[in-house]
């Protein structure tokens, strides 16, 4: 599902309540250039170095909050991995660095196995501790495409 749609790609277009915010990724096209879909064995990699916040148990599975050390105007970037099962060496107060595996795909509560990325700056000031408060934050989700490193 793409960042900021309705449509959800798993209920053949059913719409959601509220826009997406992040990117589910679910495949992609290795060396040979055939396409590999996740399974529960896909490590999820960190997009940067950063520090992490929380590990939260909600409707999305499991999610790795991190916090990176930018900062930008008083707004603090911050990338989110949802549907995921975290490494048991992922600890909150912990350093990772980019690339990084923070866990492995999982199958999640409702959805088929993907990848959920969701990227936000938002006031250094402000708890986010699960998603009903990052919910609250909505004006400062961004598209994570633009973040990610080829």
């Amino acid at each position: 599902m793409r960042f900021s749609d309705r449509k959800q790609w798993w209920t053949h277009g059913k719409l959601r309540v509220t826009r997406h915010e992040g990117v589910d990724f679910c495949c992609y096209t290795d060396q040979k250039n055939e396409i590999v879909w996740f399974n529960e064995k896909t490590k999820v990699p960190t997009l940067y170095d950063g520090l992490i916040c929380e590990v939260f148990d909600d409707f999305l599975g499991k999610s790795v909050l991190i916090r990176h050390s930018t900062v930008n105007r008083g707004l603090q970037f911050c990338s989110i991995y949802s549907h995921i099962e975290p490494d048991l060496a992922i600890k909150i107060g912990h350093h990772v660095a980019a690339g990084q595996c923070v866990g492995r795909c999982s199958s999640g509560k409702t959805v088929p196995v993907h990848l959920h990325l969701t990227v936000l700056w938002f006031p250094a000031s402000v708890e986010a501790k699960d998603w009903p408060s990052l919910v609250r934050l909505s004006e400062y989700f961004v598209n994570p495409i633009s973040y990610i490193r080829r």
